[in-house]
């Protein structure tokens, strides 16, 4: 499964252009199909249809994070808050365990809210569903909750492989110092098991992502850094090409396919979808633009890929 921006805090491209008749008078920016599900974004809003219906919402919050976000399987089950597509009834189910608040990560993972500090992470697929709290200790100085934290994207949460999930977080020094670095915690619900990765780079980690082929990913959008892990303990450090700017997010195929969102200066054009793309783990890069016929081969469940090859800057 994957979570697609994964995200993370990944940095869509928004802003209004141009009238569209679904939603009323409101302005889109990019418009496409993921699992029977059509994603149209403004400047403020994602709105999702199915059959030409509006069947739900997200709001674009300051730094580009969808709110609820959506997680789409490798299998391409979307779900979304507390909802999941249901592709028969083309409508987003919500999914009613109990009055508590939660998230689905994927149809069978969820994060609902505990104390403050500490969320508790459930696995459903067993007859009774198996629990773990995860305590974020780290994010002791923050204003709001861990549980609304990983709402609006501060914390990032991806169901990884069966009953596993990953979570990406800044850690503090203390209260009044601004030194800070990201902690990658992998946590297996069925045991309680926690792995701890303590990111050693100091850059501004925006995107967290997962599959079953890829492994896990982290993309560094200050410094331009990628990491990757096949099995979230073991990291190596992706090799990516002069110049890249604007580095928000990632898709790995496989340990040797690998997806950007990015560009790279004096070689991408005002109208590239700023996209790279490596097929030898980050060796070479190839600058995709709008008419190459890599766009065809895109992942067809990476939320970001789509919303940059179908973005329109008229």
């Amino acid at each position: 499964m994957i979570a697609n921006k994964i995200f993370l805090i990944a940095v869509f491209i928004i802003g209004a252009i141009s009238a569209n008749a679904e939603g009323g008078q409101e302005l889109w920016k990019s418009k496409f199909v993921i699992s029977d599900v059509k994603f149209v974004v403004n400047n403020k809003n994602v709105f999702y249809y199915s059959d030409g219906k509006k069947i739900a919402a997200s709001t674009i919050l300051n730094g580009g994070w969808w709110s609820p976000h959506p997680y789409i399987s490798m299998e391409g089950k979307i779900t979304l808050g507390q909802r999941i597509f249901n592709n028969k009834t083309k409508k987003f189910e919500k999914k009613s365990y109990s009055h508590e608040h939660f998230t689905m990560l994927s149809p069978d993972i969820k994060v609902a809210s505990n104390k403050k500090h500490s969320v508790v992470s459930y696995y459903l697929t067993e007859k009774k569903p198996l629990r773990c709290i995860v305590n974020f200790d780290k994010a002791e100085y923050a204003e709001d909750t861990a549980y609304s934290r990983i709402k609006n994207g501060a914390i990032q949460a991806v169901s990884g492989s069966g009953n596993e999930i990953g979570f990406l977080y800044e850690l503090k020094k203390n209260e009044n110092d601004n030194v800070s670095h990201y902690i990658f915690n992998l946590v297996n619900i069925k045991n309680c098991s926690f792995h701890e990765f303590n990111i050693p780079d100091d850059d501004f980690y925006s995107s967290l992502g997962w599959n079953n082929n890829g492994g896990w990913w982290i993309v560094g959008s200050i410094e331009q850094s990628l990491l990757n892990s096949l099995d979230g303990k073991k990291w190596n450090s992706i090799s990516l090409p002069k110049g890249i700017y604007a580095l928000t997010d990632a898709y790995f195929e496989s340990p040797s396919k690998i997806w950007l969102s990015g560009g790279i200066a004096e070689i991408t054009k005002d109208d590239d979808p700023m996209l790279l793309y490596s097929d030898n783990s980050g060796r070479n890069w190839i600058n995709i633009s709008k008419q190459s016929p890599l766009l065809i081969k895109m992942p067809k469940y990476w939320i970001q890929g789509h919303n940059q090859a179908n973005y329109d800057a008229k």
